[in-house]
């Protein structure tokens, strides 16, 4: 069935969509406090003194948005538990982004633009944002457009959105390996296109922290952002429904990862078996994309960045639950542009359990006028068992890890 008879439509329908959800904006119990807390502290004074207070470790980009929200109010009483709900209609406008990048991948590729349903219609999606408000659709947006100008050859603006994508929140480094090796696939080793991309990065750096040189801010900036974010969380698992709820001597969420486990401790072997995971997966690339030269087609590199983020999560400690948004997007373009029944049947899955799990945590179906949800009796059921969704998510890694190895079989000679 032809849904969309013009291709300006399912930008059209996507804006429409995200329109409502900015009207409807529900509420829920999601942690807005330090949203609120940061918007009074730059209220009373401004962005650059933003990082003296001590919970703030996002990078600039996250509290340059945060910033922007603060000049709508004079007065931090004006922002409270409600008023702050304003904040996500501006975060759900990344979503908006991602949603245009894959309309724009569909019809590059001549695929059906109909296949943008399974980011529409598909509650993991929007779950982050609309519900939880959270910012993780702000750098994947900008990783997704990075990806897309590396594609396009647009290599010196695919260095300033991954920088940007760096400085919304530092997860985004794991897209630099990858993007390294398709990077070299296309330009090879010339030292004058490198130093070119570096100066581009090393500006758009210094232009994102302009206001905290100016203003003398920018040595507790560096060190608030590394500081607190190494080791900010030090449980074995921040509620990521992943390998330690299999292994783990005890509740992952009630240990600390540096705790002893296997003669070393926890946080060692998270990241070997994180590290081991990326070179299995990114050495046959380097083999075949670098040396022999086969084609590095643009699915690979969506899956390679799919099951690495999905690896991330999985493997390491100290991982949170939100983390397989990152992956989500990445394997659900590669499922829309190389669309088959059973990849449909195992993103849908992954959609599923991936927003069960999130639902575990923060349970916004509580707020539903039935004592089966307000007294959260739903939690009990089997669905929400930890080690069951260790154990989906753990074949859903494989899943992908065994397309990856039919891609690599292919020498990357696959459609898109």
């Amino acid at each position: 069935m032809i849904l969309f008879q013009r291709n300006y439509l399912p930008y059209t329908l996507c804006g429409v969509v995200y329109l409502i959800f900015a009207l409807i904006n529900p509420d829920s119990g999601y942690d807005k406090y330090f949203d609120i807390w940061w918007t009074h502290e730059m209220i009373l004074g401004g962005i650059t003194s933003i990082y003296q207070v001590d919970s703030v470790n996002y990078p600039p980009l996250v509290l340059y948005i945060i910033g922007i929200f603060s000049k709508f109010f004079s007065h931090p009483d004006q922002v409270d538990l409600n008023t702050v709900n304003a904040l996500k209609p501006i975060k759900m406008f990344f979503d908006l982004v991602i949603l245009c990048s894959s309309i724009y991948l569909l019809q590059l590729f001549k695929k059906s633009s109909n296949r943008i349903l399974f980011f529409l219609l598909n509650i993991a999606f929007w779950f982050g944002t609309l519900i939880w408000a959270q910012y993780d659709s702000m750098f994947i947006s900008f990783l997704l457009l990075a990806f897309i100008l590396a594609y396009r050859k647009r290599w010196n603006w695919a260095i300033v959105l991954f920088m940007m994508a760096l400085n919304t929140k530092h997860i985004s480094i794991l897209a630099l390996p990858i993007l390294g090796l398709y990077y070299f696939h296309h330009q090879g080793f010339r030292l004058k296109p490198i130093l070119q991309l570096l100066g581009y990065a090393t500006v758009v750096q210094l232009l994102i922290f302009t206001p905290f040189i100016v203003t003398g801010h920018f040595s507790e900036a560096i060190s608030a952002i590394f500081a607190r974010t190494v080791s900010h969380h030090s449980q074995v698992s921040c509620n990521a429904q992943n390998i330690w709820m299999l292994i783990c001597d005890g509740d992952p969420f009630e240990i600390d990862d540096k705790a002893p486990f296997w003669g070393k401790n926890y946080l060692f072997y998270g990241l070997l078996f994180f590290l081991s995971f990326s070179a299995l997966a990114l050495i046959p690339i380097a083999y075949q994309n670098i040396v022999k030269k086969y084609r590095f087609s643009f699915s690979r590199l969506l899956l390679t960045m799919g099951i690495v983020g999905i690896a991330f999560y999985y493997l390491n400690t100290e991982m949170h639950e939100r983390y397989l948004h990152l992956p989500l997007i990445f394997v659900g373009l590669f499922t829309l542009l190389n669309l088959s029944i059973t990849r449909a049947i195992v993103f849908v899955g992954y959609s599923l359990f991936y927003a069960i799990s999130l639902e575990k945590v923060i349970h916004f179906f509580s707020y539903l006028p039935h004592p089966y949800f307000t007294s959260k009796t739903y939690l009990n059921s089997l669905i929400f068992d930890s080690q069951l969704l260790s154990l989906i998510f753990l074949g859903v890694l494989i899943y992908y890890c065994l397309e990856f190895i039919i891609d690599l079989s292919k020498r990357g000679e696959v459609n898109a």
